[in-house]
């Protein structure tokens, strides 16, 4: 949600007649720097605000011990990545043949005055099987995220909070299928990234000790805690960059070398200390792999291995 930078002016540089080799270089590394940049970019151009890095000297909260010690250190026993298919994030992708469906709001919904626009859902999409049941659908350049959803015999859907967005964007919004406000999909890890051997943005996490409050990019919050412990919704945590981790078993360094470059936001409570991950039932339900994560070898989803002791808040 921010505009970028004007770019500086100065004084007119002397111009130095270059080679045609250097000119085809210098064009070339120009090419690549915008194709760097429109990879990493929102829907409008604009730099994503998970694929921002932290800086090198960030600006540290005064109270980054006392929120790490209430909101991390008493979770880091059962620290987990969830990507299972009761607590991940399902997320399907809408062909153009797929129907279009109406999505509802259930009686006891949040949003009731806000009617998002029908949206192709595939035939047999599945949300996660918890009690959060969420459902992310990519419909071309839009994005719906529910909460609580569940299809009905019609075939329509309804949920307890549903909303529409450009795809990829992380601009939070009044109603969302997150308590922060924030898409669904920000920060979600998927197994192509694990793959890969690293994850390039920042990751959405969950905590069960989150205080009432929240702060940007977040715009509303679910917490329960009072006083200025427990961090408030939106918080950005970032893992010391001094910290070894070389040690770490593949999954956790991989995900603590993100931590370092560019941190977690808190999206949610839950029960448990966690980094949202894809959950299979997704692209299971519309004929993709049943375990995405075994294909990438993902089987231990613990993270207590992570040196949660070395966290600490970034100031919004």
């Amino acid at each position: 949600m921010t505009s970028s930078p004007r770019a500086a002016v100065g004084p007119h540089p002397v111009r130095r007649s270059r080679s045609p080799t250097s000119a085809l270089l210098a064009g070339i590394a120009v090419l690549l720097a915008t194709v760097a940049v429109l990879a990493r970019a929102g829907p409008n151009g604009a730099e994503s605000l998970f694929s921002r890095r932290i800086p090198a000297f960030p600006r540290i909260a005064p109270d980054s011990e006392a929120m790490v010690r209430a909101s991390l250190l008493p979770y880091r026993a059962t620290a987990n990545f969830a990507n299972s298919n009761e607590w991940g994030i399902a997320m399907v992708r809408a062909r153009p043949d797929d129907p279009r469906r109406t999505v509802g709001l259930f009686e006891w919904g949040l949003g009731a005055d806000y009617e998002p626009p029908p949206m192709r859902v595939p035939d047999g999409a599945q949300p996660t099987t918890g009690a959060d049941r969420h459902l992310v659908v990519t419909d071309g350049d839009k994005e719906l995220d529910m909460w609580g959803a569940s299809q009905q015999p019609d075939g329509s859907w309804k949920a307890g909070a549903r909303f529409v967005r450009a795809s990829g964007s992380d601009v939070a919004a009044p109603i969302a299928g997150n308590a922060a406000g924030l898409s669904l999909s920000a920060g979600v890890v998927r197994p192509e990234e694990i793959r890969a051997g690293r994850v390039e943005h920042a990751l959405a996490f969950t905590s069960p000790a989150v205080r009432e409050t929240y702060v940007p990019p977040a715009l509303h919050s679910d917490g329960r805690r009072a006083g200025p412990a427990a961090m408030p919704m939106g918080t950005r945590i970032q893992l010391d960059p001094r910290t070894d981790i070389s040690h770490l078993p593949r999954l956790p360094q991989i995900l603590a070398q993100a931590l370092k470059d560019y941190g977690a936001y808190l999206v949610d409570s839950a029960g448990s200390l966690a980094i949202r991950g894809e959950a299979s039932i997704g692209r299971a339900s519309t004929g993709g792999p049943s375990d995405i994560w075994r294909l990438v070898g993902v089987s231990d989803p613990s993270l207590t291995a992570i040196p949660w002791n070395h966290m600490r808040v970034i100031v919004p």
